[in-house]
């Protein structure tokens, strides 16, 4: 289920007579809280809004389904990591204060109860965020995160439904480290899956152990769903979304979102990298560097609408852009020589001829084109003038970019700067096959085309499910361009599809040796004459695998089986 489509279930009244409230099986108390109405419900249990039965504390009772604690180890793990829980104080975490068994052993645990909404519910209404009350949830997050991290906890399945929001408009994390006890280092409990399919880390789906990065992932899937109202990634079933955190690659959010900063909609990215390590180190850090630039953000803004006004009033009739860069230089240098010229006294009647002050205008113009064209750009301005020109509909701006800012910038600095760079390598190198050049007097086209199409005939067998005939293609075309320096960029991009493709059939080989298994056991029941267990199997096979273009004979064999025992 898309958890952004998720419903939040109506709270129950607990008016009416005792039978009623049987008839709705809602518990009249569990343990010490008196049972005032249901407020919530997922996988993992329901939840009741209780007061306490001596001190009348109110607290949000979580009941955890049987189901769970019959699993092997499951109490003692509990206890465990409700020690740890214990030990989280902290104003955006919901606080933890007790667990118990109550009657027919019902395992239960009370929490802080918050009045408010999920986030959840926030964006059903809103659909998307502001985002600067994005950047103002994401750091409150980020408190919350730090603070588990540093106890040795690791929330496993940081959701919007799993964050509330209280009256004052404030983050509560809720669920902390629960998740890990269900979890236990596996995917599954009871037929399960550990963790909301949409925000799930990629190795969370391959089934590692999840780390402080792992969370920090899921936060940056959040983040693209409250700026965007989507998650990154969506599809028809579970698998799909698995396995396109796994493999697949998200549209940047100021796709659908253009007036995101540029500098957000980086950080959201760089969160969401398949490989941990490329992540940021913590949620300090990334908090740290969130806020800086917020901050800067929010000064460059407050200047940009001082020095609007100041330009307004000083020179409005010189008929020049006040949200130009260059204004800002020019109104300076304009208002200095004025004052310079009444400082005089002999040279002021000059200021309020308009010839003077037009003739004033133009050589200052001058001046700071000047001025500004010979001003070194920080690697982050050149960066940024090259994104903005290789997103530009013109083939000549696009190249434009490449050549005067992305390429010198990455040839200086290849380490810091290919991930962020190598994205604008395919549309720069396409940019040059498709120019025009001579030779030998005659217009022809660059020579990058052929390994340009071999490319792009390896994703299109990618996109169908042909993944041993991409390699093929690719494998070969590295081979071809061996040896060559003028393809060395070229090849980068296929050893990392390459890279991409191998685990995308290792990944298949080890889905088709599970299912031969299966069918295997099946078979084996069938022909000892339990049929009962063959037909399970192999309508689990069908319902789970049906839309997975790997595992397509196995769905065959299956259904094949299901239609002759019908």
């Amino acid at each position: 289920m898309n958890d952004m489509d998720e419903t939040i279930p109506q709270e129950e009244d607990l008016s009416g007579t005792p039978s009623e409230r049987d008839a709705a099986e809602i518990p009249r108390q569990i343990g010490p809280w008196v049972v005032q109405k249901k407020i919530g419900a997922g996988g993992m249990g329901s939840v009741y809004l209780g007061v306490h039965e001596e001190s009348g504390e109110e607290a949000a009772v979580k009941v955890l389904p049987a189901s769970l604690a019959r699993e092997p180890g499951f109490i003692a793990r509990f206890s465990r990591e409700v020690e740890s829980m214990k030990t989280l104080k902290n104003p955006y975490i919901v606080n933890f204060i007790e667990s118990g068994v109550a009657e027919n052993e019902t395992h239960y645990y009370a929490m802080e109860y918050v009045e408010g909404e999920t986030l959840t519910g926030l964006l059903r209404r809103q659909t998307r965020l502001p985002w600067e009350q994005v950047v103002e949830f994401t750091l409150q997050i980020c408190v919350a995160l730090k603070s588990a991290h540093d106890s040795g906890i690791v929330h496993r399945d940081l959701k919007p439904s799993n964050l509330l929001i209280d009256r004052h408009g404030n983050i509560k994390l809720t669920d902390f480290g629960v998740a890990q006890v269900f979890a236990a280092g596996k995917l599954t409990v009871t037929g399960g899956i550990i963790g909301t399919a949409e925000f799930m880390s990629p190795e969370q789906a391959q089934g590692h152990r999840a780390s402080k990065k792992s969370d920090l992932y899921s936060l940056g899937a959040v983040m693209y769903a409250m700026l965007t109202g989507r998650p990154p990634f969506s599809g028809k079933t579970t698998l799909d979304v698995i396995q396109k955190h796994k493999f697949g690659q998200f549209d940047r959010p100021n796709m659908y979102v253009p007036e995101i900063p540029l500098w957000l909609n980086d950080l959201v990215c760089q969160l969401l990298e398949k490989e941990p390590d490329k992540r940021f180190p913590d949620a300090y850090v990334l908090s740290r560097r969130l806020q800086e630039m917020y901050n800067r953000h929010k000064e460059k803004q407050t200047l940009a609408e001082g020095d609007a006004t100041d330009s307004a009033t000083v020179v409005s009739d010189a008929g020049y852009d006040p949200s130009d860069p260059n204004a800002t230089l020019m109104r300076d240098m304009m208002r200095a020589q004025i004052e310079q010229e009444y400082a005089k006294g002999k040279l002021g009647g000059l200021l309020d001829n308009t010839y003077v002050l037009l003739l004033l205008l133009v050589l200052i113009v001058s001046g700071a084109f000047y001025f500004m064209r010979n001003v070194e750009l920080t690697p982050e301005e050149r960066f940024a003038a090259g994104q903005h020109l290789m997103e530009s509909d013109s083939r000549t701006e696009r190249l434009q970019g490449w050549r005067e800012y992305l390429e010198p910038l990455w040839e200086e600095a290849p380490e810091e700067w290919n991930e962020k760079i190598l994205p604008y390598y395919s549309q720069a190198e396409k940019d040059k096959a498709s120019k025009p050049r001579l030779v030998n007097g005659k217009l022809v086209k660059g020579d990058l085309a052929e390994p340009e199409r071999l490319l792009q005939l390896a994703e299109h067998y990618r996109s169908v499910g042909d993944i041993d005939r991409a390699l093929a293609i690719l494998e070969s075309l590295d081979g071809l361009l061996e040896g060559n320096p003028q393809q060395d960029r070229l090849q980068i991009r296929i050893e990392e599809q390459l890279r991409t493709l191998r685990e995308l059939r290792t990944a298949a080989h080890g889905l088709q040796d599970f299912l031969e298994q299966a069918l295997d056991r099946a078979r084996a029941a069938s022909d000892s004459g339990d049929a009962e267990t063959a037909t399970r199997i192999c309508r689990s096979i069908v319902v789970l695998y049906g839309q997975n273009e790997h595992a397509a004979s196995y769905v065959k064999t299956a259904q094949e089986f299901l239609d002759r025992r019908q």
